[in-house]
This record gives C-alpha cells, sequence and structure tokens, in this order.
C-alpha cells in the first residue's frame, strides 16, 4: 500500500491571558493592573506518515514524502493548555521536535510515550516533570534513534529506556537526574552519544558489564560525580569524554583508561589525575 509523509513546522505562543503579542519578539507586552502576564513561546516541527506498519528503523525505510510549513498562534487562559500541544498523535508520528523558547519554570507538564513508530523525539525545555515508555510485557522497540530531552525537570531516569534498542543519541542534559545506571541501556547496542550534562548526578555506575561498541562522546561535566566506576565499561571506540566541573571527584586513576584504547580526549577541570601515566589520552583542564 502506498504511503506519504507530512512534514510540518509551527511555531506557537500560550498566554496566561489573552493579550497583544508578536511573535517577534517573546516578551509579554499586555499589563494588568501593571502586573507583566506571563507568555510562553514554543515552536514544533514534525514528520508524520499515513503509513501504520511499524518497521524498525535499521531496515531503511524509504517513503515518498510530502512536505507542508504551517505556522500558528496560540492564546490560552492558563499555562495548562501548554500540554495538549505534546499530546500529539503518536500513531502516525515519524519525528516530533518541541523547544519552548523561553522560561518554562512555572509549566508542569509530563508525556507518556506508547508503542510507535517513532523515529526522532526533541522535548526541549517543555517543562516535563514526568517522562515514561510504556511497553507492554517485554515489548523492545527498535525504531527510536534519537531522544533529547535537554532542559526539563526530570529526577528520574525515564521507565521503559530499557526497552530501546535502535537508539543512537540520548541527551538528558540540564534536568535533575541524580543517578544514573547504564545497565538501563544495555540494550541499545548502537548508543553513539550520551550527554548527561549538568545534572545532579553523584551515582554513575554500571551494574553490570557493559558493552558499547559505537559510544564515542560521553559527556558528565557540571554534576555532583565523587567517582567514575570505568571497569565495567567495553566501550572501544569512546573518543571523548568530559568530566570537567564535577567539584567532589577525588582522583582519576590511570587504569581505569587502558579499557578505553581509543580515548583521545577528556576534559577534567577541577579533577585530580594521574597525568604522567596516560599517555594515550589529551587532558585539557580548561575549554
Amino acid at each position: 500500500m502506498g504511503a506519504f509523509w507530512v512534514t510540518a513546522i509551527l511555531v506557537g505562543v500560550v498566554t496566561i491571558h489573552s493579550s497583544t503579542y508578536t511573535l517577534g519578539n517573546p516578551v509579554l507586552i499586555q499589563r494588568s493592573n501593571e502586573t507583566e502576564t506571563k507568555m510562553y513561546f514554543y515552536n514544533y516541527f514534525r514528520t508524520i506518515s499515513m503509513n501504520q506498519t511499524n518497521q524498525c528503523s535499521y531496515k531503511n525505510i524509504s517513503e515518498p514524502i510530502v512536505t507542508l510549513h504551517s505556522y500558528y498562534k496560540y492564546s490560552a487562559k492558563v499555562a495548562a493548555d501548554y500540554q495538549p500541544v505534546l499530546n500529539f498523535n503518536q500513531s502516525i508520528m515519524r519525528e516530533f521536535r518541541f523547544e519552548g523558547l523561553n522560561d518554562t519554570q512555572n509549566m508542569r507538564t509530563e508525556l507518556t510515550i506508547e508503542p510507535n513508530n517513532l523515529i526522532v523525539l526533541y522535548l526541549i525545555n517543555a517543562g516535563l516533570e514526568r517522562f515514561e515508555l510504556a511497553w507492554s510485557d517485554e515489548e523492545i522497540d527498535c525504531r527510536l534513534t534519537k531522544l533529547i530531552l535537554h532542559r526539563n525537570r526530570l529526577n528520574t531516569v525515564p521507565k521503559g529506556m530499557d526497552r530501546l534498542r535502535a537508539l543512537e543519541i540520548l541527551d538528558m542534559s540540564y534536568n535533575k537526574l541524580e543517578l544514573f545506571d547504564m545497565a538501563i541501556l544495555s540494550k541499545a547496542a548502537w548508543l553513539k552519544v550520551l550527554n548527561l550534562k549538568n545534572n545532579r548526578i553523584t551515582t554513575f555506575v554500571s551494574s553490570t558489564s557493559i558493552h558499547f561498541n559505537d559510544l564515542f562522546v560521553v559527556d558528565l561535566s557540571d554534576n555532583q560525580l565523587s567517582i567514575l566506576h570505568l571497569l565495567n565499561w567495553n566501550m572501544p571506540r569512546l573518543e571523548f569524554l568530559n568530566i570537567g566541573n564535577n567539584p567532589n571527584f577525588s582522583k582519576l586513576e590511570q587504569k581505569r583508561f587502558n579499557t578505553l584504547p581509543l580515548m583521545q580526549l577528556c576534559y577534567i577541570s577541577k579533577v585530580r589525575y594521574d597525568y604522567d601515566v596516560i599517555s594515550h589520552v589529551n587532558f585539557v583542564t580548561k575549554f
């Protein structure tokens, strides 16, 4: 059966009170009793496929594409109307990219992802406090390749992450994570980039031996790490490791890096290390 894609880009505004506004400047204009009313600006991009067949990402799906670019304005009386934008039709979506364009500290959103055909999902500055991948039983997702949850308020690793087999890029930077166990990504054999920058992570562990043959970038900077357990890491292609600005870090031991033969660059500001015995690694103390 023939299938087609529809691609759309939408730009919107949510405001607590109806008011005059301009898309060119995300600053509130209307005043009520001399108090400025908060406005929320966002944009989102989506690719829709009418082909409902579940296909794995590695099968190199090729379908005719129809492109549509649209711009929308939204006005709402309550901040809760931000949430419906995230409640998109998951059954027909291949790609969804959402980004809040200004401060979302007063937003309280959540999202549950059901089994679907999503390949790319970006939820940036969306006010997320809960995000869940709700797979049933032992179901494995073999389609989602990019999951970007940058700049939200997630304090735990989303449930269901252990079902992502095709994941290549995971970005959970600028959240509130305190613990991250690499074992939860053990099925993501094609993982290439892991970005956990600027969280509150005190413990970054591998509860079991893990193998990521393609992983080449790991960013753990700006956290609260005191130690890095590398002995369970099997990452033969890891080239870039950023552990800078972890003020509680005590020491990096040379033997930990012997398991990372391709490591070339390691950012280590505010970290003590045995610099004279790790010949194959270039340590950088400042960006």
